[in-house]
Order: structure tokens, then C-alpha cells, then sequence
């Protein structure tokens, strides 16, 4: 029997990851995110977690300064500093 709700397609991982992003209003790195997180994981597994919630609207990505930056969906801005 699985034990994920179709409802919820999120995990624990993945509310971690958002409790985490909703703590540092001025954004995180997926550096920070991968050290505060799931250290036991590799970066591109938490890489690809942060692009999954960004694909279902649970947070904003930009890029500032060559690195990605994770951002609470209602966040203001959005601005992309190159």
C-alpha cells in the first residue's frame, strides 16, 4: 500500500525543503538548502527536488550572480540579476 496522498504530492523531504525556503524570506541557495536539509543526499538530487516544487508553484527560482537562488512563491520581485 503506498503511502503518499494523491491529494499531497509532496514528502517529508520536500516540506523540509519548503519550511526551510519559507524561513529565509531573502532566499536560499541550493547549497544551503542541501547542507540544512538532506546532507545524506547528493546536490542534484536536491537540485531536482527544488525544480519539482518550483514546477508545482511551491517556490520561485532566480538567478543572482551565477547561482540559483529559492524563493517563497509570494515573495516580491523576481527580478533576475545577471
Amino acid at each position: 500500500m503506498s503511502t503518499t496522498n494523491r491529494r499531497d504530492p509532496l514528502d517529508e523531504i520536500d516540506r523540509d525543503i519548503l519550511a526551510h525556503v519559507h524561513a529565509s524570506p531573502a532566499g536560499t541557495t541550493i547549497s544551503e538548502i542541501h547542507r540544512a536539509v538532506c546532507p545524506l543526499h547528493r546536490e542534484p538530487f536536491v537540485r531536482y527536488r527544488v525544480d519539482r516544487l518550483h514546477s508545482l508553484g511551491r517556490v520561485k527560482m532566480t538567478r543572482v550572480f551565477g547561482r540559483i537562488v529559492v524563493l517563497p512563491p509570494n515573495s516580491p520581485g523576481g527580478v533576475t540579476v545577471e
